[in-house]
């Protein structure tokens, strides 16, 4: 007769309680030459528990290639599975080559099943949408972060706001849909809005998490 193997101390912890069943995760790529966006959705995940969050690493500037990071993160993650989810943050500038590479980086990401959110020109037209609703054109991404100041004194790059700007979280979600149909109703394509951004998806989804 075979001698029964004793299970060892892991299996017996094992067999004694209930696996608990991890959070979702939630892996999000930004611009690597900043971290305005990491602070500020680092500052939005503190009163949930649905998502643990997971920033890449790098260092990419180009919207493609922000999305190919987010997919090679994505495949190194264990246990990957339904409700999990990928989000790309990028800035679309006002260099004209940008918008080509936002219909590239947009094509790579629906295939890929990625959450692709433009801002124009930069993030911080998310930010002044919290103060007022506008849809002017900016000729640079200096200009937008100029007129922040006259809400946000002395803001710079890397300022963590968000706690300031949560009161008003709910009328920029507004405004900025608001500013997204108006692009829609003119027949702008996603990578020829100047002004406007996507980043409310994102909020929407944390905000989901905390109630």
């Amino acid at each position: 007769m075979t001698k029964r193997r004793k299970p060892g101390r892991g299996e017996q912890r094992e067999r004694g309680r209930t696996r608990r069943e991890r959070r979702r995760y939630l892996l999000v790529a930004a611009e690597g030459r900043n971290k305005t966006e990491r602070l500020y959705i680092e500052s939005l995940i503190k009163n949930q528990k649905v998502y643990a969050v997971h920033f890449t690493a790098g260092s990419e500037t180009d919207a493609p290639q922000l999305v190919q990071s987010a997919i090679h993160a994505r495949e190194r993650m264990p246990d990957w599975s339904e409700g999990d989810a990928v989000f790309v943050l990028s800035d679309m500038d006002t260099e004209e080559y940008k918008k080509a590479k936002a219909e590239e980086a947009i094509r790579i990401a629906d295939k890929s099943e990625i959450e692709l959110l433009l801002s124009a020109p930069c993030f911080e037209i998310w930010y002044l949408l919290h103060f007022r609703y506008s849809t002017r054109q900016y000729s640079s991404s200096a200009e937008a972060v100029d007129e922040l100041r006259k809400y946000v004194k002395d803001y710079q790059k890397n300022s963590d706001i968000a706690e300031m700007l949560k009161p008003l979280q709910a009328e920029a979600i507004a405004r900025a849909k608001k500013a997204e149909k108006y692009h829609e109703t003119a027949g702008r394509k996603r990578w020829e809005r100047n002004s406007g951004t996507e980043v409310y998806h994102l909020v929407e989804l944390l905000k989901m998490a905390e109630e």
